[in-house]
């Protein structure tokens, strides 16, 4: 057996030790059921062949034949942990998220596509010019720009909400108005406002958050998530907030209408702040940043409220921003009964749109349901 001097054992190792460069992306769509490394992540490694292997390693599979569509929550720990399986000489250096979520969707054949399109088009050309004919036969003086107003608000509450509707609708009058045609404003959709709550936080579920991120040292989250609770403020208005507004206790805030709303911070949570290194040893700035050290976005808070409900097994429809502003009404009223000044701290123009959070929500109901009836 040929003996090897050290040179040439060293010279073996460093051929063998291969970087890889991994840079996971924060969301990724997929229409096939198995998720490979190369569709949620950026891989480079001087290796091609390697590069290609770590790209066709399988992460995740949804079962085709009976999901259409789903996400599923990974994290980049999952990824090195597979690549070290396959690469064991491989050194994984991340350059990218920590966590990832993954959508699917399965993919519809083309044919199918196609023939969904044409449908479609051909409805709505039959409608479009059959109707507009036919209503000018009768009547010479109709406005056909009314007309098509009226059927492309038809065509939005098919696809979707009232609210988005209205949304869409009222950005459409504004044009009218901006260019001053004479074409009627089309009419809003009425939305029919619940006479219940439905996917809120629950205090327990709100207390165990908080004590899984101290304890997990997610220190940003968890001071955000309280300052939310705590004040009842926007998600859009807590990304504004900074340093100096925490010491002097509050944040002036312009709403609808440029109507000023002050946002008091609690002595309590002003008190914790200062004794958080992260709060104490800056002078000013934005409060919340990222680890790069730029300002926190809405979307990315999303996301991120996702992730910490996949991690410590919290129910995700009730983790998203303004679940923790339904919080805060929910516990001032249970704590200080006075609705009118709720509406003042939470910016409502009207107090019928506070009067919501005096009833049970759907949860609260059923629980109440379930106790009391037994006939």
């Amino acid at each position: 057996m040929p003996i090897l001097r050290k040179t040439e054992i060293f010279e073996e190792f460093v051929m063998e030790k291969k970087i890889i460069y991994l840079k996971a992306e924060q969301s990724s769509y997929v229409n096939h059921g198995k998720i490979h490394i190369g569709d949620i992540a950026s891989v480079f490694c001087e290796d091609k062949e390697i590069e290609k292997k770590i790209k066709n390693i399988v992460l995740y599979e949804f079962d085709e034949k009976n999901e259409k569509e789903g996400r599923v929550f990974l994290s980049i720990l999952l990824l090195i942990e597979k690549i070290s399986e396959q690469i064991p000489y491989g050194e994984v250096r991340n350059t990218g998220e920590t966590d990832m979520v993954i959508y699917y969707k399965a993919e519809e054949l083309k044919s199918k596509k196609w023939v969904q399109v044409i449908k479609i088009l051909f409805i709505c050309a039959t409608c479009f010019f059959g109707a507009g004919i036919t209503v000018m036969g009768y009547n010479n003086d109709v406005d056909m720009v009314k007309v098509f107003g009226q059927l492309y608000k038809v065509f939005l509450i098919e696809r979707y909400k009232p609210q988005t509707v209205n949304l869409r609708l009222r950005a459409m009058n504004c044009f009218v108005r901006y260019r001053e045609s004479s074409l009627c404003p089309v009419s809003m959709v009425h939305v029919q406002q619940k006479g219940f709550l439905e996917q809120i936080i629950s205090q327990a579920d709100y207390e165990f958050l908080k004590q899984r991120l101290w304890e997990d040292g997610e220190y940003n989250y968890y001071f955000l998530i309280r300052l939310m609770a705590a004040t009842g403020v926007r998600i859009s208005e807590l990304v504004l907030f900074d340093v100096e507004d925490v010491k002097k206790g509050y944040r002036d805030i312009y709403s609808k209408g440029n109507k000023l709303r002050r946002v008091y911070i609690p002595a309590v949570l002003r008190k914790a702040f200062e004794e958080w290194p992260g709060f104490s040893q800056r002078p000013d700035g934005i409060l919340f940043l990222n680890r790069f050290g730029t300002p926190l976005s809405a979307s990315g808070i999303r996301f991120q409220l996702k992730v910490f409900a996949a991690r410590y097994d919290i129910d995700p429809d009730v983790m998203y921003p303004h679940s923790f502003r339904h919080r805060f009404a929910k516990n001032f009223l249970e704590k200080f009964n006075d609705i009118s000044l709720l509406a003042d701290l939470m910016g409502h123009e009207s107090i019928e749109t506070t009067r919501i959070y005096l009833t049970r929500s759907s949860e609260e109901q059923q629980k109440l349901i379930d106790r009391v009836v037994k006939w």
